[in-house]
């Protein structure tokens, strides 16, 4: 008799630990729906919106900066360390302080970044490019043949001036995940702001 009266009970609870399960596995795949919620970066200079499961921090200070790229990093952005993951450049100069930033250059400073920062035993591979009325997109394709990475990541770049400075807005995901962050994506580069 006591086993009849605690079945409910018991399916309510496997129930309940079953979309427990579910949920925790969404969050750490990065599958719910994303929320963006402004932050505040580069000591409050600058401002993007994110989404509310990413984790942001200012760069200038903590990242280790072990290449010549790293030094231009301002801001990092993921889903807890994983992909989907964001990473925003500041360019001042190239070679001296009377070099204004030019489009141009700041595109092949990009594109060599990549390449210099991935892997040599990745495969990347420099899509087209597109215009944008802030800047240029630039997208890339790396194919990293490793069992626990994703076989294929995605990025775009936003490659843009602003108040005299180059900035990169890097967001890079798995290929086969690209759709959710496309859905978001002109909504987070949009809202990049630098405070005069």
């Amino acid at each position: 008799m006591k086993i009849k009266k605690m079945k409910p009970v018991i399916i309510l609870l496997v129930i309940s630990l079953l979309l427990t399960v579910i949920f925790v596995i969404r969050i750490f795949l990065g599958l719910t729906d994303l929320e963006l919620e402004e932050t505040v970066i580069d000591n409050g200079n600058a401002s993007i919106l994110i989404p509310n499961q990413w984790v942001g921090f200012d760069a200038r200070e903590v990242y280790e900066k072990k290449i010549s790229y790293e030094k231009h990093i301002i801001f990092v952005a993921s889903n807890y360390g994983r992909f989907p993951r964001m990473i925003i450049y500041e360019v001042k100069n190239f070679d001296s302080e009377e070099e204004d930033i030019q489009l141009d250059k700041l595109i092949d400073w990009d594109n060599s970044r990549m390449a210099d920062e991935n892997n040599p035993n990745f495969i990347l591979s420099i899509l087209q490019s597109n215009i944008h009325s802030s800047g240029q997109f630039l997208n890339f394709r790396i194919d990293t043949n490793h069992p626990i990475l994703a076989p294929t990541i995605y990025c775009r770049d936003l490659v843009t001036i602003q108040n005299g400075h180059g900035y990169i807005i890097s967001i890079c995901d798995r290929e086969n995940r690209w759709d959710q962050i496309e859905n978001i994506y002109s909504d987070i580069i949009s809202s990049f702001s630098i405070r005069e």
